[in-house]
């Protein structure tokens, strides 16, 4: 099943990452497979697996569905690197002139790969958004914050513009991103960076092959501050708000005290001086937490040198 054509240019590298994979990724892999071969293309299938303890049976289920495929390639990572990062991991060693992304629950469906080469041939980055998504209001709530966060940061994105793990991008392109040094990187965001022409592409969502989502209020928080973080100056600007806020309304109290003061009220020591003295202190402390976000992100871009994953010799 399948063909490696090992003297002919690879036109698509897919790539998979896997945690905890289905016992049945083989018939996703087969109609993935079967697809490309419809569409006359040569290709190959990058299976990462992102290491987790399921005492490696997602490693043999992977191994057995090599033997069936010439042009498989199976790849463990060390340690469990995250989604974003086992893609990253494939596409460093893909060779493909387009790289294609799904995932190993079988959601994203082949019959869209048409539709998405005819649209590559004049953009960059192909993003499927999903409709008729069979999801929970987390992974609602966190889908509608990412294309939040989105918007702001890449201001030419349109205002429905969605995003999803289903893409296909020019591999010259994708592999760019391998040199960057991000140690928390959100793979869209990082191929936007680098993608001028950027399309979306609408499909239908399919049914999981088995199991359920990881997904948790945990992960959506995580993943929140990893893009806020690594993507924007959002806490910058939440932690200057705040020291504003509060230097306002010190100036206020003090303003009042003053007034009262020259209007020769009688002042007593209470709850005015302690408003002052304590919306003063939490400027000032807010502009010291500004200073040390701002250090802190500064560090961060200098000494992300750190391998990002490490495959399993």
């Amino acid at each position: 099943m399948g063909s490696s054509h090992p003297n002919k240019m690879i036109d698509i590298s897919v790539i998979i990452p896997c945690f905890r994979s289905p016992n049945n990724l083989s018939n996703y892999i087969k109609s993935i497979s079967d697809e490309l071969i419809s569409l006359k293309k040569n290709y190959e299938i990058i299976l990462i697996n992102d290491y987790d303890n399921d005492k490696d049976k997602t490693w043999e289920n992977l191994r057995l569905i090599k033997k069936n495929y010439k042009n498989i390639r199976i790849e463990k990572l060390v340690s469990n690197c995250g989604q974003q990062i086992a893609t990253i991991a494939g596409i460093s060693i893909s060779k493909g002139k387009y790289i294609l992304t799904v995932d190993d629950d079988g959601q994203h469906n082949p019959k869209y790969f048409r539709e998405m080469f005819r649209l590559i041939q004049n953009n960059d980055l192909i993003i499927a958004k999903l409709q008729k998504r069979k999801i929970n209001f987390k992974r609602k709530f966190g889908t509608f914050i990412v294309n939040k966060i989105s918007r702001k940061i890449f201001k030419n994105l349109p205002n429905n513009f969605g995003f999803s793990s289903y893409r296909l991008v020019r591999g010259s392109l994708a592999r760019e991103i391998t040199k960057f040094n991000t140690q928390n990187p959100v793979l869209g965001f990082e191929l936007l960076q680098i993608c001028p022409k950027v399309r979306n592409i609408t499909i239908n969502h399919q049914k999981r092959i088995n199991g359920k989502s990881t997904y948790s209020l945990l992960k959506l928080i995580k993943y929140f501050h990893q893009l806020v973080y690594t993507y924007s100056n959002f806490y910058q600007h939440v932690t200057m708000y705040f020291a504003f806020l509060f230097a306002l309304l010190s100036f206020l109290f003090a303003t009042n005290l003053i007034y009262s003061f020259m209007m020769g009220h009688e002042y007593k020591a209470g709850y005015l001086t302690t408003a002052i003295l304590l919306t003063t202190l939490f400027s000032i402390n807010f502009i010291i937490l500004n200073i040390l976000v701002n250090y802190t992100s500064s560090i961060k871009k200098i000494s992300e040198k750190k391998s990002r994953f490490v495959f399993y010799k």
